[in-house]
């Protein structure tokens, strides 16, 4: 059995979840989260649940929607997810501006 150095209790998680709400950093909220999923996945392998549990556990949706709060993220995400589908996939014909590929939608400083 793997020594698990992870001691913070699931009501130690939930008090950071709601002491998270008042966070400006967005870095230092997904830090937590990660901390918070071991503490999660400690709890959902102890009481024989899975994936489901841990993606919809009230901890994990309080984090994503402060997440989704700093990032100013609107409702409707299709634009995003448009624009970084066409920055994982740059097209080879478009002309690059000084060594950069300029995609639709991309600003130029």
């Amino acid at each position: 059995m793997a020594l698990d150095l992870n001691t913070r209790t699931i009501a130690e998680e939930a008090q950071t979840a709601l002491d998270v709400q008042n966070a400006v950093n967005l870095s230092g909220v997904v830090h937590s989260l990660s901390r918070t999923m071991s503490t999660l996945w400690n709890e959902a392998n102890r009481i024989g649940e899975g994936t489901e549990w841990v993606n919809s556990h009230p901890i994990v949706r309080l984090y994503l929607d402060k997440l989704q709060s700093l990032a100013g993220s609107p409702s409707d995400l299709s634009h995003d997810y448009e624009h970084v589908k066409a920055l994982a996939n740059p097209k080879m014909d478009e002309q690059p501006r000084d060594g950069v590929v300029v995609l639709p939608g991309m600003w130029i400083l």
